[in-house]
């Protein structure tokens, strides 16, 4: 996972004394982070991303793993940190430090690292499978504990094996698999009746809760990396943290594969962007003659000259070099089609009839536009950067749909409607409706945004007004509403 570069760039941080004692790199703990992350996700493997309750433990899980490896990354900073001075008390040269820290990486992000991968996917899977037992206990009231599929199973859980126990006894909050690392014994509902013993539950290895799903966390604070710290520590830890907590560019997105792997990382951090999937970012076919498009299939498309300015102004926010108007204006393009990408059903949505210059076309790429520049700010953001063109959310003339968007800011702003009102109701037609009924669809949001005061037939004929006259017309049409 750390490249020989990564590790002799982390070593030469810690040894030319830009990062003390116990102090968390970025580096280290995002790749860790990020790595905890996919067992967790992998453990969750597809569930319903509209249940509340999943949605919450995802969440608190998320953050339980942000936090484990903030106090792993201590602790191997404390390592490397004394690893600088040998045993007669001086300081070793950068070449002997290297190779203490290449020990210190292996130990941490290989041997321990992969065994806390693999506990981290079965707690992940444990916790989902408990909140779907209790949604089901009213027709499984009992679970049972199923043996080891391990070919080298633990002596003291053979004797839980065939055990059946009410969802809500006592030894279910002790006892809910993983029970340790490796451990691979599970459970299942069951209607058989439950076992009539008393029985006394393993002691559970510290730092792994004996139920993740109750106590939504994976990792515990007993765990060996977060005890015997002082207060002092732990609330310096916490302060760095709410620092390194947040998406950041660690790539060259210049390079080869680097934006993908940037966006890649971003869509971990905010999945609801990419709910078609991380595809690839490629320059136009040539007998394309657009700025950008995509297939909803997460793969995006650029003109060469504006993905040339989108790689650089992802290296550039890295940097905190302010953007130029034409890479701000190439940034929403790029933006353009991750919002496409939002839509669920997606190209599935296209009737046979479908054209780019049918209404449902012009009334989707509208939406999409508009709600392109509202997110345009937050997109900045998440990325660590800030926008220095804001009059792009306004007027953006490099899209063929600058009238029709510019359209919709003024039919809003002469019904005194905020953007931030109405952007919940366009994103939630967009996102999840049917590319060919948007159309309809904003017939229907148009009405609901009077008050439901007009037809649905004077909404229709505002939209067609909104999509098919030039501005200055537009304009006159609703001085006359």
């Amino acid at each position: 996972m750390f490249s020989k570069k990564d590790i002799e760039s982390i070593a030469k941080d810690y040894f030319d004394g830009n990062y003390g004692s116990g102090d968390l790199h970025p580096l280290i703990w995002n790749k860790v982070n990020s790595h905890l992350r996919d067992a967790l996700d992998g453990g969750f493997g597809k569930w319903n991303q509209s249940d509340v309750d999943l949605k919450d433990l995802h969440l608190q899980l998320r953050t339980n793993v942000a936090v484990f490896s903030a106090f792993k990354n201590h602790q191997q900073a404390k390592e490397l940190h004394s690893a600088l001075i040998d045993e007669d008390g001086k300081k070793r040269s950068f070449a002997k430090f290297l190779s203490e820290a290449q020990k210190i990486n292996s130990t941490y992000n290989q041997l321990w690292l992969e065994a806390e991968y693999s506990y981290a996917t079965r707690a992940a899977r444990s916790a989902i499978q408990w909140k779907n037992f209790e949604k089901t206990k009213e027709s499984y009231p009992n679970l049972i504990y199923k043996e080891s599929r391990s070919g080298t199973p633990r002596p003291e859980h053979k004797q839980y094996y065939g055990l059946i126990f009410p969802i809500d006894h006592p030894f279910w909050d002790e006892m809910m698999p993983p029970n340790g690392w490796g451990c691979k014994c599970s459970v299942q509902r069951t209607d058989e009746s439950p076992s009539q013993v008393e029985v006394e539950p393993v002691k559970q290895i510290p730092g792994i809760p004996g139920n993740p799903g109750k106590a939504e966390q994976l990792f515990t604070s007993s765990h060996p990396y977060s005890t015997n710290i002082s207060m002092g520590e732990k609330s310096k830890i916490q302060k760095q943290l709410n620092e390194l907590n947040k998406f950041q560019i660690l790539e060259d997105a210049t390079k080869v594969g680097g934006l993908k792997r940037i966006m890649t990382e971003y869509a971990k951090w905010f999945p609801e962007e990419y709910r078609n999937g991380v595809g690839s970012i490629l320059q136009n076919a040539p007998s394309k003659k657009s700025n950008g498009y995509t297939y909803l299939n997460g793969d995006i498309y650029l003109k060469k000259e504006r993905l040339g300015l989108v790689k650089q102004s992802f290296l550039d926010i890295k940097n905190g070099k302010k953007l130029s108007w034409e890479q701000e204006d190439a940034m929403a393009t790029f933006l353009h089609e991750l919002v496409h990408n939002r839509n669920v059903p997606g190209q599935k949505g296209l009737g046979p009839d479908w054209s780019k210059y049918s209404r449902d076309c012009l009334t989707m790429e509208m939406c999409n536009e508009w709600v392109t520049r509202q997110s345009l700010e937050t997109f900045y953001t998440r990325l660590g950067g800030k926008m220095s063109f804001p009059d792009l959310v306004k007027d953006r003339q490099s899209t063929g749909y600058n009238s029709m968007v510019r359209n919709l800011d003024a039919y809003l702003l002469k019904q005194n409607l905020k953007n931030k009102e109405v952007l919940p109701l366009i994103e939630e037609h967009l996102y999840n409706g049917r590319y060919s009924d948007q159309y309809s669809l904003m017939q229907k949001t148009i009405k609901t945004l009077s008050g439901d005061k007009i037809t649905l037939e004077e909404a229709k004929a505002r939209l067609d007004h909104m999509i098919y006259l030039h501005e200055d017309k537009f304009k006159e049409y609703l001085d006359g509403l």
